[in-house]
């Protein structure tokens, strides 16, 4: 009697005991701004600048006189409430499963990833802001709404260029800043990386191998260093100086348990946060 797998009743699965998830979950510009604390729903901060220099010659028996001060300027930003949840029933708990021992533990863990994320996309991607009511979602303005600065938008062909590039970094550094990122799309990123002018290309001393990447460009203008961003789109590219950007959180992330009231467990992860930008000059934007 000859017997075969396709049909024989009671052979074991063969599934491996683990999952893999290649979604991406970087957080570049998180991980790189820094933190501010924020105490109401509307948040604001206030810059200043000196003024214009100019030629300044007095006589020996010159009157004391007085010039307007240059006021400073203030700039605010709204609060956005971000929220995800989870939920799992307490036969999946119990169940003997493949690649996790609690799946509340796992669900958890990929919601934290993903509101991270939100959080990303918010800052990335975020052109406009949108005060919040009892009726209306507050929505916090991103790198976008503040790197719109007029005098320092360079406007490209649809392909960057390394001409493109050192305008953008001089401008800002013309009204004081400093730029030190440039966060790049994939497709713009090839296109910088083939960039003939100062750039670091070598990330290791192997000779047997050829590498085509910029990581950091040298201008004449400081050291930026190319950041790539899977959310950035490609008709713009921003550079920034990155020490006056801040995460400004009103509450911190959280987690809380659902109330039971069904065989379904759950979870909540919630923050409320805006995005502040202490010097906008300071930075510069290059649209294509």
């Amino acid at each position: 009697m000859a017997t075969y797998t396709y049909s024989a009743v009671g052979n074991r699965e063969d599934l491996m005991d683990i999952i893999t998830n290649i979604s991406p979950d970087e957080t570049p510009l998180m991980n790189k701004f820094g933190r501010s604390k924020v105490t109401g729903m509307v948040h604001s901060w206030l810059t200043d600048s000196l003024g214009t220099p100019g030629e300044n010659a007095q006589l020996e028996n010159q009157p004391f006189s007085s010039t307007p001060a240059t006021p400073r300027v203030k700039l605010d930003n709204y609060i956005q409430i971000f929220m995800r949840d989870c939920m799992v029933s307490d036969s999946q708990e119990a169940v003997l499963k493949a690649g996790v021992k609690s799946e509340m533990a796992y669900q958890l863990a990929k919601t934290l990833k993903m509101i991270a994320q939100d959080v990303e996309w918010a800052i990335v991607n975020n052109d406009t802001r949108v005060q919040g009511s009892a009726t209306v979602a507050g929505k916090m303005g991103g790198v976008p709404f503040f790197n719109n600065v007029a005098a320092n938008t360079v406007t490209g062909s649809t392909t960057v260029t390394e001409e493109n590039l050192n305008d953008a970094i001089q401008k800002a550094w013309a009204t004081g800043g400093t730029p030190d990122i440039c966060v790049v799309s994939g497709a713009n990123k090839r296109v910088i990386s083939g960039f003939t002018g100062n750039a670091d290309r070598q990330r290791s001393a192997d000779s047997t191998k050829v590498k085509q990447i910029v990581d950091v460009y040298e201008s004449d203008f400081g050291l930026v260093n190319m950041v790539l961003h899977r959310m950035q789109p490609d008709d713009r590219i921003d550079l920034l100086q990155s020490e006056y950007w801040k995460l400004a959180y009103l509450i911190p992330f959280k987690t809380y348990e659902r109330p039971k009231d069904s065989l379904m467990n759950g979870k909540v992860v919630t923050g409320q946060l805006t995005l502040e930008c202490r010097a906008p000059e300071a930075n510069a934007v290059i649209t294509l």
